[in-house]
Order: C-alpha cells, then sequence, then structure tokens
C-alpha cells in the first residue's frame, strides 16, 4: 500500500514511484546509537554499582579513636547493606509503576510544534536523556558530596544503634529513585518514535534488528570494560563514555528525526490504559510476555553463585583449592562473553526467519528454542566450564531474537490500534510490555532467589556450599526459566488472534484500514471481522442527541448537528471509557447507572484497605526482620586515666607494675601517656589481667558470645543480611498505590455521569441508551453495522473477502 511521503519524512521512495518507503541505513544506525550507551549504562549498573555501594566498611582492631586508615584502591567502602540495596530497587520500580503510565500517556497526549514541526516524543528525549546522564553520574560520584569519608575507613560504628547509618544509603536512595524516573521519562519516547519511524513490514523487521544488536555490544561492553580499568576511578570514567555515547545519540535523535503529526487526539489516561488493554493482539503478547519473564529473570540473578558454586573453577569438591585452575572472573566473562557474543551473531539468523515465515511465526520459535537451549543448562555441574561455555553458546543462539522480535510485532499493534480506536499510543503500549515484560519480574526473579538461598543454608565464601543450594541455584539456571517459558508458549498458540498471525497480510489490511477513515470512509478489524465506522462517525454516534433521535425512529448513524455532535459523542466515550465491560453492562442490565459509582466504591475501598495491610505489615517486617535481627553495634568510645595503684590492684583495664599498660581495646591519645580511648575488650569482653599490679603480664580479652578477635571487636562469624520481605512489601505497595489512583479516578468519573447534565437531553435521561450504543461498539456484534456493509463495501465485509473501494 502506497503511503504519503509526509507521514515518513525520513524514509526514501525505493524505487521512486512504487510508494516503498525506506528508512535510510545511517538514520537506522542513528536511532540504535542510544541503545548502545544506555545498555552500556544500564549493564554497568546491574554488574558493578550493588558492589561499589554494598561492601561493608571493616571493623578496625579496636574502637579508640584514632586516624582513619587509608583504603586500599580495590576495596569497597561505602557500607550500603544488601537489603537496603534491595528495597531502593524494589521502591524505584514501584513509582515507576505511577510514573511511567503518566509519561506514556504525556508523550502520546503532546501537541508540541516548533516552526511548524510535531514534536510530540523529541522534547521528551532530549531533556530526558540530560537528566539521566547528570543523575547516573553523580550516582558513581558519592565522594562529591561526603569526601571527608571517601577512600578511608572510620572506626566511629558505634555512633548510631539505627538499621542504617551514615550518608551512602539515603545518597543511594535520593539518586536511585529519580534516575529510574528520568529512565521512563527519556526510553518511553525514545522507544514509541521507533513505531512510526518507517511503514514496511520488513523494513520495520531491519531497524528493530539494528537497534538490538546495537544493545548486544552495549552489554558487551560494560561487561568487558569494567575488567580493564581500575575499580574507582576507572568506572566512572566508562560510565562517562556510556553517557557520552547515550546523550549524543538521543540528542541526533531528537534533532534529525522527523515525527508524523498525531491525526486524533487521545482520551484521559485511565480510558487510554483501559482501551490499551481491549486490544486483543496486545493483551496475547502482554501475557505471554509477563509469565515468561518471571522465570528468565532468575536465570540472570543467579548466574554469578552458578559461576562460583556450582561450576566452582577454583576448588574441589570437598572444598580444598585447585591449583593453576581457572579462576572465577576469567569463567564468567568466558560464559557471558559466549552468551553475548551469538546473541549478536545470531541476529541475522531471527531476521531472515523473519523475513522468511513472518514476525509471528519467528516468534513463537524464537520462544520454542529459548525454553530448550535454557533447560539444557540443568547439565552445567562442578568444573564443567567447556560445558557450561557450549550451553552458553545455545543460550545466546536462542536469545538472539529475544527484544527485536516483539518490538516490531507491536509497531504492527498500535497501527492496528490506531484503526480501531483513532488513537496513537506507541508510548502507553511501551509502558505496559516494558513494566510488566521486564520490570515487574526484576522483583520476584531476584529476591526469591536470594531469600530461598538463604533459607537453605547459603554462607557466603564457603566451598562447597550445601546440596540443597547447589541445586536450588541450577534450577533457577534451568529448569525454572525454562518452565515459565514453556508455560508462555500455548499463549501464543490458542490466544493469539488467528487474522494476525499472518502479519504480512495483517498489517496490510490495516492500513487499507487506515487509508479508508483518512477518507471517512468505513473499515474492517482484520482480527474481529466488525465494520469500524471513522473515529468522528464512531463519537459522534455516542452524542446523546443522535441516541434519542434513534430511539424515537429517527434513522442516521453519527446524526446531530456535526461538529458539536462529534465533541458531544467524544466526551460519552471517554466517560464510557473508563470502566470495563462488565461494568456497563451491569449498569444496562440493573437499569441503573449508580451501579457504576457502588462498583468503583468496593474497588477504591479494596485497593485502600490492601494499602493500609501493606504498610502494616511493612512496619511489623522492619521491626521484626530487620532492626530486631541486626547485632549490636560495638560499644562507643570512653576516655580513661592511666591506672593508679590502690590497694594493690589497678583501675579497671589496666594493669602492669605501674598500672601505665592498658587493656586491648584502650588506645593512648596523643603524645603524652594521660589519656586513653575506647573500652576494655571493646565493650564486649573482660580482660583477664585487669585490675593486676605485677610485672610480665600480658593482658588478654576473654570475649562475649558471638563476638571474637583480641579485643572482641569482631563477629564470631560473618554477618548475616536480615531475612526482610520488605522489598516484595514495597512492590506489592506500589502496585495497589497504582491501582487506587486509578479506582479513585474512576470513581470520580462514576459520581460524575450520575449527576452530569451532558445525558439529559429534552429533559429525558438517555445515560443507559447511551452506555448501550458504546458497548455495542466494544463488543464483536453492532447493530448499525448490516447499513453500513451495504453502503460501503461491494460485497459482503468479513475478513479475508473485503474488496476495497
Amino acid at each position: 500500500m502506497r503511503q504519503h511521503k509526509a507521514q515518513f519524512s525520513n524514509c526514501v521512495e525505493q524505487p521512486s514511484g512504487s510508494g516503498n518507503f525506506i528508512l535510510p541505513l545511517r538514520k537506522k544506525l542513528l536511532y540504535a546509537m542510544p541503545g548502545l550507551g544506555y545498555y552500556m549504562i544500564r549493564y554497568l549498573r546491574t554488574t558493578q554499582m550493588k558492589k561499589f555501594y554494598a561492601g561493608h566498611c571493616a571493623t578496625p582492631s579496636n574502637t579508640a579513636i584514632s586516624a582513619p586508615q587509608p583504603l586500599s584502591p580495590s576495596a569497597d567502602w561505602l557500607g550500603v547493606p544488601l537489603w537496603w540495596i534491595a528495597f531502593v530497587v524494589a521502591l524505584a520500580v514501584s513509582l515507576d509503576a505511577l510514573t511511567d503510565p503518566l509519561i506514556g500517556y504525556l508523550s502520546d497526549s503532546s501537541r508540541c510544534t516548533i516552526r511548524g514541526k510535531p514534536m510530540r516524543r523529541r522534547p521528551f528525549i532530549a531533556v530526558g536523556s540530560l537528566l539521566l546522564c547528570c543523575l547516573y553520574l553523580l550516582l558513581w560520584s558519592p565522594c562529591l558530596f561526603f569526601g571527608s569519608e571517601c577512600g578511608v575507613r572510620t572506626p566511629h560504628i558505634c555512633d548510631s544503634a539505627a538499621p542504617i547509618s551514615g550518608p551512602a544509603p539515603h545518597y543511594f536512595l535520593v539518586l536511585y529513585v529519580l534516575y529510574f524516573c528520568s529512565l521512563g521519562l527519556t526510553l518511553i519516547p525514545y522507544e514509541a518514535l521507533g513505531a512510526e519511524l518507517t511503514p514496511g513490514h520488513r523494513d520495520r523487521s531491519n531497524l528493530m534488528a539494528t537497534y538490538f544488536a546495537a544493545t548486544v555490544i552495549g552489554i558487551l561492553l560494560a561487561i568487558v570494560a569494567p575488567m580493564l580499568v581500575n575499580k574507582d576511578s576507572g568506572l566512572l570514567v566508562f560510565a562517562s563514555i556510556a553517557c557520552a555515547i547515550f546523550g549524543g545519540g538521543a540528542w541526533g535523535v531528537a534533532c534529525t528525526m522527523e515525527e508524523r503529526a498525531p491525526e486524533h487526539g487521545n482520551p484521559p489516561p485511565v480510558p487510554s490504559m483501559l482501551n490499551c488493554l481491549r486490544n486483543p493482539v496486545f493483551r496475547a503478547l502482554l501475557l505471554n510476555r509477563l509469565i515468561e519473564s518471571v522465570g528468565m529473570e532468575t536465570q540472570f540473578t543467579v548466574l554469578p553463585f552458578v559461576v562460583s558454586y556450582v561450576i566452582d573453577p577454583e576448588y574441589e569438591r570437598d572444598g580444598t583449592p585447585v591449583v593453576d585452575g581457572m579462576d572465577e572472573d576469567t569463567v564468567f566473562t568466558l560464559l557471558g562473553g559466549g552468551l553475548l557474543l551469538f546473541q549478536l551473531l545470531s541476529i541475522p539468523l531471527w531476521l531472515k526467519l523473519t523475513h522468511w515465515k513472518g514476525k509471528y511465526m519467528a516468534y513463537l520459535v524464537w520462544n520454542v528454542v529459548q525454553v530448550v537451549s535454557i533447560a539444557l543448562k540443568i547439565f552445567v555441574t562442578h568444573h564443567s566450564i567447556v560445558a557450561g561455555a557450549i550451553f552458553a553458546v545455545l543460550w545466546g543462539i536462542g536469545g538472539g531474537g529475544s527484544e527485536f522480535l516483539i518490538r516490531t510485532i507491536l509497531a504492527d499493534v498500535y497501527e492496528h490500534d490506531q484503526l480501531i480506536t483513532g488513537e496513537r499510543r506507541e508510548g502507553e503500549f511501551g509502558v505496559y510490555i516494558d513494566f510488566f515484560g521486564e520490570k515487574l519480574p526484576q522483583i520476584p526473579g531476584q529476591v526469591v532467589p536470594l531469600m530461598l538461598m538463604s533459607s537453605l543454608g547459603y554462607v557466603a565464601n564457603q566451598h562447597p556450599q550445601p546440596a540443597s543450594v547447589v541445586w536450588l541455584l541450577r534450577l533457577c539456571f534451568s529448569i525454572i526459566p525454562a518452565a515459565t517459558g514453556l508455560l508462555a508458549v500455548p499463549i501464543l498458540l490458542f490466544l493469539y488472534p488467528a487474522a494476525a498471525k499472518d502479519d504480512k497480510k495483517f498489517l496490510d489490511e490495516v492500513q487499507a484500514g487506515l487509508a479508508r477513515h483518512r477518507k471517512g470512509l468505513a473499515a474492517v478489524d482484520p482480527v474481529t471481522g466488525k465494520v469500524l465506522l471513522p473515529p468522528a462517525q464512531l463519537q459522534a454516534a455516542v452524542d446523546p442527541h443522535a441516541v434519542l433521535k434513534g430511539k424515537s425512529g429517527s434513522v442516521g448513524v453519527g446524526g446531530g448537528d456535526g461538529e458539536q455532535a462529534r465533541m458531544r459523542g467524544q466526551r460519552a466515550c471517554e466517560a464510557f471509557d473508563h470502566f470495563a465491560l462488565y461494568e456497563l453492562r451491569a449498569a444496562i442490565n440493573r437499569g441503573e447507572k449508580k451501579v457504576l459509582v457502588f462498583i468503583t466504591a468496593v474497588h477504591t475501598a479494596l485497593t485502600f484497605l490492601a494499602i493500609c495491610a501493606l504498610v502494616v505489615w511493612a512496619a511489623f517486617d522492619w521491626k521484626l526482620n530487620i532492626t530486631g535481627s541486626m547485632a549490636a553495634a560495638p560499644a562507643c568510645s570512653a576516655t580513661s586515666q592511666p591506672g593508679v595503684l590502690d590497694s594493690g590492684g589497678c583501675s579497671a583495664g589496666f594493669y602492669g607494675v605501674a598500672c601505665a599498660l592498658a587493656c586491648p581495646g584502650l588506645e593512648l591519645v596523643g603524645t603524652e601517656p594521660s589519656e586513653y580511648a575506647g573500652l576494655p575488650c571493646s565493650g564486649f569482653g573482660s580482660c583477664d589481667a585487669s585490675g593486676v599490679a605485677e610485672a610480665g603480664l600480658t593482658a588478654i580479652c576473654e570475649c562475649d558470645e558471638g563476638y571474637a578477635g583480641p579485643d572482641c571487636s569482631e563477629p564470631a562469624s560473618p554477618a548475616e543480611e536480615p531475612l526482610a520481605f520488605l522489598p516484595i512489601i514495597v512492590a506489592l505497595l506500589g502496585f495497589f498505590t497504582f491501582l487506587f489512583f486509578i479506582s479513585v479516578l474512576r470513581l470520580r468519573e462514576a459520581v460524575r455521569i450520575q449527576s452530569a447534565g451532558q445525558f439529559v437531553v429534552g429533559g429525558r435521561d438517555v445515560t443507559l441508551e447511551t452506555i448501550a450504543v458504546r458497548v455495542s461498539q466494544l463488543t464483536d456484534v453492532s447493530p448499525i453495522e448490516t447499513n453500513i456493509r451495504a453502503s460501503t463495501y461491494e460485497g459482503e465485509a468479513t475478513r479475508g473477502s473485503v474488496r476495497w473501494i
């Protein structure tokens, strides 16, 4: 189908006059450039930032106030607890649930123009990319704000008894949440723009394959490059390079790519969201992606642990070190590099399959291949380095079509949605597929395996781990993600609409229907076979005045008084689209519009109660599992005077003939032997020579239970992270808060419909009749189709037999 050049101004017509518009390669590469930089940013964050912030400060040999001890160049020093990092990640993802739909809606609804050219997406991309880069670099530069604590260890660990202390945790919380918000501000409009750059079935696949190849290269650079740089300043330098690539590419896209002007306005956020979920093709893709991704995330969570404790290249099965064995970093690079390299190399194969068999069939085959290649990793065992590399290659080949296949299918879904609703919502569709297909599964995929490892007896740096932990790692690495992937396959087979499986024909029919709508003619939905009025006529049919005329015997769909009728119908559609079909049908069946108020009030109350319950659970979990499980901090320092003989003994903490020797835990302050700082045995033990005035004594601390070391300042066993459900609670809290806001907006609209005068025509309330018209438009059977078919088509308008005029 020939597309007008004005709609695809970034493309060139090849050959001239053919109506076949192609996006030039240089513009494909320019569009992919921010993807290269972003995935460098993303995977540097996921692989290095946790370790950068989570290293615990070592307890010094005593608690005396002494000069700070400089860190070694490779030391971890910020000391943010792992549970706090998980909490911050969950909080950021939860806030994403609130901000991303709003950003998607604003991006889709923007009508900004500069010099007469539409600028819906590009201002978001330009401003958001600048904000993202600044926040990301600040995350790697905490020393700018608390430089006195940068690069030094201090013994003031007793200054606070709170579960967290110091500036680093709070700095990480604020910057990470702001960074996550800036991701949506940039990436949602950026990915939405890619869906409207080129119209062709084949060229869209080529564009998305180019973008995916750039992302894989970015991941490879992020994994390999930090191994070659200094872990302090080098990470900041690499982050700066990644930001330069991302920011430069984003501004290049914002300044040079042109956008399509929107043909129609979009409804308010809630109707727009519900209309997205009413699209049958999108529903199938979303459900497939959600089920599949929950398990897929577990394999990336446990990958470092699989290398360390399943393959375990540096230790024998009995825990003895291997002489001249391959180290863990090399094995990790071998597996990760093999995975990503063959992901990159297999992209042309998946692209060829897409051109040969179509997008749907290629995506279905990818799902099956992914399941098989992941399940084979169950055979990765102790010292199976070669086998692990082979399975990583197969894993990479299976993952080569993971992103670009679904993106190119979604580009067709956006146009299908425009056909059935008259609106373009690339941003909002992208929000749901990213949130439910990527961000939301991160929480159970990352938190649950770690919680299970802890409950099964995992001990950090212990070789070998308990057999139950090893088996858990193997299952999370293979069988569990393969099982969720297998569960997602039937959705594509049985729930994916049959008409959309032939995606080339599907796209041609959708674009032909859009062309008819532009001419003011009705079209056929290729999925349902339903006749679709042009948006203006569809809205005018819901005009309460037209509905009243229809009830009194007057025919004329879309009647009324022209533009005013369309505007009244548009407001009515926006009001009713706040509700699901079952809610609208309930109001019709009961003959009372107040049913909408009752249903939405119940939903609002239930979500509010769920939020209250989660808040109580979070407070209980904080008290019981976090503050309640934290070991007591070492006692604070106190100042003591040198001992004085008193009836043959010395004062507490001192010993020797002259009482001038101090027990461990006490340290001389200054140059004069007049004052000592600290407590004997750090306050967690007793000094067996304390108070003895004899020569030749050596003071030894007898430590209390749970403490060890010469001055009792060290825990007797490695400190364990608290087993807290707080990250999961926060994620659920964010989800129900999102539902609460949606419920409030729906309740507000239900109350407005209850009292609105827009549905009172000539003294008669036609709300229920108008709802019935809207319901008929949203279902497969419409009472007005017969007349439309006869007047707009040659022959019967059924799927596959439509002849466009």
